[in-house]
């Protein structure tokens, strides 16, 4: 596990390898990050709860996508939905499926 240090706001763990582009702040990469450091795992279940409370706000928008049955997932269901609507406002950009993208 990664001993705990003191970080300021101008400074970032990221769990991976690869850092974060054109940003002017020091980076510390860590692989498997949310596995060796508890900062990292705390915020990794904090974006998850987050995401999760924002994906129910849009299946209230866009009920026909039933997000609130697949969490924005790629299940079977939820790329059946992107078929048959498009895809909304809210739907990744860089989130590609074959049978649609290409």
């Amino acid at each position: 596990w990664i001993p705990p240090k003191h970080y300021t706001d101008h400074e970032a763990l990221i769990d991976g390898k690869d850092k974060i582009l054109n940003v002017d702040f020091y980076q510390q990469t860590i692989v498997r990050g949310d596995d060796k450091c508890k900062v990292i795992a705390l915020s990794s279940i904090i974006a998850k709860f987050i995401r999760d409370f924002v994906i129910r706000k849009y299946d209230k928008v866009f009920p026909h996508y039933k997000l609130i049955n697949n969490v924005g997932y790629g299940t079977e269901e939820h790329i059946k939905n992107i078929e048959k609507f498009g895809k909304s406002i809210f739907h990744r950009k860089s989130f590609k499926i074959n049978k649609i993208d290409t």
